[in-house]
């Protein structure tokens, strides 16, 4: 599974349908993970290392949300049960953070965030 959320994360990170934004946040935190600076320190124990792996949570739980149900059904490579796993994972993992950190709802579509309607005026 490890090597299809790898492969997952590639592809989004590729696709067009999956908003810039939420691939430059995931971008930029994996160079923070990867830069030897952190905001707290590894050298205080436990709490070090888990704002890496809290970090890092977010942003694929940002990355993949983002995506839609559409587009992460035709970038996973695994079997739609592993899928669905992962991301009960991912929200069990990050049950305790608001929404607006996150992202989105696996089921929410982008397309709400557009009203379109027809209108007239009658006299």
């Amino acid at each position: 599974m490890l090597g299809n959320l790898f492969r997952l994360l590639y592809r989004l990170m590729r696709e067009s349908r999956v908003p810039l934004r939420e691939k430059l946040v995931f971008a930029v935190l994996l160079a923070y993970l990867l830069f030897p600076f952190d905001f707290i320190p590894d050298v205080f124990p436990f709490v070090g290392q888990v704002d890496d792996i809290l970090l890092l949570l977010i942003g694929v739980r940002r990355l993949l949300s983002s995506a839609g149900m559409n587009v992460l059904a035709e970038c996973w490579q695994g079997s739609a049960r592993e899928l669905a796993k992962l991301m009960k994972l991912l929200d069990a993992l990050l049950f305790l953070l608001p929404g607006g950190i996150k992202g989105r709802g696996w089921n929410e579509n982008r397309e709400r965030d557009v009203i379109d309607v027809e209108y007239r005026i009658e006299e």
